[in-house]
């Protein structure tokens, strides 16, 4: 993760006691946006350490599970032991996945655009396809999905879709879905029974907090200055009447 490797426990044990020492201040929610950074962070590094250890834990009980069954020769023992070390597996690929998570904006949740291709009623149809598989792999995730805008096609399928899929890593999940994406069908809506492709585009976009702050430097402007050069009054010619700013 951000805060250092996913496995490093002394790193995020001590990171976990500096952000409880800085909550723990008076002075803490004197600023409201650092306070709800800071909240968030502790709440994911104790997620995460909890996941951990019981992780730990399974192993452990594994290992005790498998040399019981090997004293007592109790092959009950030794289904026990397979199973924890099955959910332990399960877990463990969800840290390994978690760990390519690491880009700026990955935890923060996502906002997907759908639009169709050119192709008319079948391209549409595909689209509609598209942000079906969306929602359906939100509910999946235990996501909330939010259709901020659907505009329906003329006969089936839409012609525009946005929807706000809110979670954990939800844009990390799904940055990768950026781009075209194809079908290629016997089409439904064609009565001579035709093969077509059709196309549709997604935009995956995170979620920004409002809070931002642009830095634009002196020394990244260009300012370039212009004078009329037509006919008219005594200024003409001499003063700058145009600016243009580029950064």
């Amino acid at each position: 993760m951000r805060w250092g490797a996913i496995f490093d426990i002394p790193q995020k044990a001590e990171l976990l006691r500096e952000l409880e020492n800085e909550a723990s201040n008076p002075s803490f929610w004197t600023k409201t946006e650092r306070a709800t950074e800071v909240l968030k962070k502790k709440a994911d590094i104790t997620s995460q350490l909890e996941k951990i250890k019981k992780l730990t834990s399974s192993l452990s009980d594994a290992e005790t599970l498998l040399e019981l069954a090997k004293e007592e020769n109790d092959s009950s023992l030794l289904q026990e032991c397979e199973q924890t070390l099955i959910a332990a597996q399960e877990a463990l690929r969800k840290f390994e996945l978690m760990r390519m998570l690491t880009g700026l904006h990955d935890p923060k949740s996502a906002i997907i655009e759908v639009n169709p291709g050119a192709g008319g009623t079948e391209a549409q149809d595909w689209g509609d396809m598209l942000l079906r598989m969306y929602l359906r792999w939100a509910e999946k995730k235990g996501f909330s999905a939010e259709i901020l805008n659907y505009q329906p096609g003329e006969t089936a399928g839409l012609k525009n879709a946005t929807v706000f899929i809110q979670g954990e890593n939800a844009y990390g999940f799904l940055r990768s879905e950026k781009g075209f994406h194809s079908l290629v069908r016997i089409s439904p809506f064609d009565s001579n029974q035709r093969r077509h492709t059709s196309f549709a585009s997604v935009s995956v976009m995170p979620e920004i907090d409002e809070d931002i702050t642009v830095d634009i430097r002196d020394e990244d402007l260009r300012i370039d200055t212009y004078r009329s050069s037509g006919a008219g009054g005594q200024h003409v010619n001499k003063t700058d009447s145009a600016v243009r700013l580029t950064h």
